[in-house]
């Protein structure tokens, strides 16, 4: 069942709420209620992994992915205008040191393709826009780099949130383009947008 099942599937999460979890409504954080949220694919999680197995040995870029994706809208833009305060929150040292270990996550995030860079003034990466991570996926499934044990446990993960499949044109379709999909119940079925 996907996570957008509708009303009767949501009215069922409420009742295991009531029942397990007395006061929960006191307790939640309701992102339509609440100020400083943001959105985030329900894969981040494995996301956050692939990027681990892609990255140079000895360097955790996930955490800087991750805290990307905690200050984005929902236009994929980030503006970096403190550079060691988002140092800090990745885990370094609020100093030049952290800066630079940051500069150079980020410099392999765009590498790898989860991210692009423009500069401002003298700051190299001040405007960071997050592409769709599954677009990234596409790309990296093309090359044959993806492992085979993350790929069976991201198209559960994909099948459980009933999220969209992406194709990425390539090679003489690469002016085509990108027709989204949807997996359901294992059938993937094309879809294209009347727009």
């Amino acid at each position: 069942m996907g996570a957008y099942a509708g009303a009767k599937a949501q009215q069922t999460r409420v009742t295991i709420l009531d029942r397990e979890f007395q006061g929960w409504k006191k307790e939640v954080w309701d992102r339509r209620q609440e100020q400083g949220w943001s959105t985030v694919p329900r894969t981040l999680g494995l996301i956050s992994r692939l990027i681990r197995y892609l990255s140079e040995k000895g360097e955790d870029l996930s955490r800087v992915y991750q805290e990307l994706w905690y200050r984005v809208n929902d236009d994929g833009l980030v503006e970096i205008r403190d550079e060691k305060e988002i140092a800090f929150a990745c885990g370094y040292a609020p100093d030049s040191r952290g800066v630079r270990s940051l500069k150079d996550r980020i410099r392999q995030l765009k590498d790898l393709g989860f991210v692009r860079t423009a500069k401002r003034f003298t700051q190299e990466h001040y405007y960071v826009f997050i592409q769709n991570p599954e677009l990234v996926v596409r790309k990296v499934e093309d090359k044959g780099k993806l492992p085979e044990a993350w790929v069976s446990e991201y198209e559960k993960r994909i099948d459980e949130t009933g999220a969209r499949r992406l194709r990425v044109a390539s090679g003489k379709d690469a002016k085509k383009p990108i027709i989204p999909q949807f997996r359901r119940k294992s059938l993937l079925v094309s879809t294209i947008s009347p727009n």
